[in-house]
């Protein structure tokens, strides 16, 4: 059987389906400058310091709703000025006009282009610590899909890189849950994180593809029997140097539980895989060998 995952697993996406993450954004091509996004509900803030053709710093607060299910916004850009000086008592801002609309639209939840003062500008979320795959692979992640009303999640912890397979950039393992991710650059998965868990026989019982936004990612379990596909988000709640997202039980365990029962599932051979989709069983045969290697 498949173990009940906490709500919050799917709640993003059924909410707001293109919302975007919040955090530092910024164009990688003008550093200097960046934007500060913070999406609540269904309300987004972005906060700015920018410069005047004086070469003055300004300070820029916006808000308004999201709208598309969460792929458009806009807003007016305020002015605030004299307001509390870092070191000193506090001093209400004052409100000095406003330079015109801003608007985004979103691309993903980590990407999008924003139009302001009459330019259109790529903006991305900064990634300055998470990195790259293989390395942005590690850490504790949750998988978390529905099927019908049931809504169900399994856990990793990523802890070592392997070599990569031929089509990917090293693959990323959980030895004790059995368990292999490798983001694709080459076929028909190029750009996606795919994904598989393992029986003690080698069998796979689990098949995922997402793409990776940071620390989340958005795509699909794959049912290893009917490769039939549900949408699934993955979360990173707990970093590779330990520093986890959510509360913890005294045990150390997350309080949304895993499939502790999930070695029952059905399995399909790798052989059986191979016959039916001989990229995803050639991947399974690899990242299979790779586990192995570790155990």
């Amino acid at each position: 059987m498949r173990t009940f995952a906490a709500a919050w697993l799917l709640a993003p996406a059924m909410a707001l389906a293109a919302a975007p993450q919040s955090g530092l954004w910024w164009n990688p091509n003008e550093s200097g400058r960046g934007y500060a996004l913070d999406a609540q509900g269904g309300t987004l803030v972005v906060t700015t310091f920018a410069y005047g053709p004086d070469g003055r710093m300004q300070w820029y607060y916006a808000d308004g709703p999201l709208l598309s299910g969460g792929a458009s916004w806009s807003g007016t850009l305020l002015k605030f000025d004299l307001g509390q000086p870092l070191s000193g008592a506090y001093r209400a801002p004052t409100l000095s006009g406003n330079d015109g609309a801003v608007s985004i639209s979103f691309a993903s939840r980590s990407t999008g282009t924003m139009t302001i003062g009459g330019r259109q500008i790529p903006i991305q979320r900064q990634n300055f610590a998470v990195g790259n795959a293989p390395q942005s692979l590690l850490g504790s992640w949750l998988y978390g899909y529905s099927i019908g009303t049931s809504t169900f999640a399994e856990r990793f912890d990523y802890t070592a890189i392997t070599s990569p397979t031929s089509s990917g950039t090293g693959v990323v393992i959980d030895s004790g849950r059995r368990g292999t991710a490798e983001l694709q650059v080459t076929g028909t998965f190029a750009g996606r994180v795919v994904a598989f868990q393992f029986n003690a026989a080698g069998s796979a019982i689990n098949q995922y593809y997402y793409t990776q936004y940071l620390e989340e990612g958005r795509g699909f379990w794959v049912s290893p029997t009917t490769f039939n596909e549900y949408g699934m988000n993955a979360y990173r709640f707990g970093s590779p140097q330990g520093i986890d997202k959510v509360a913890l039980d005294e045990d150390g365990t997350l309080a949304a539980r895993e499939g502790a029962g999930v070695m029952g599932r059905k399995a399909i051979t790798l052989d059986e895989l191979t016959a039916l989709n001989p990229e995803l069983g050639t991947l399974a045969k690899a990242m299979w060998s790779r586990l192995s290697e570790t155990r």
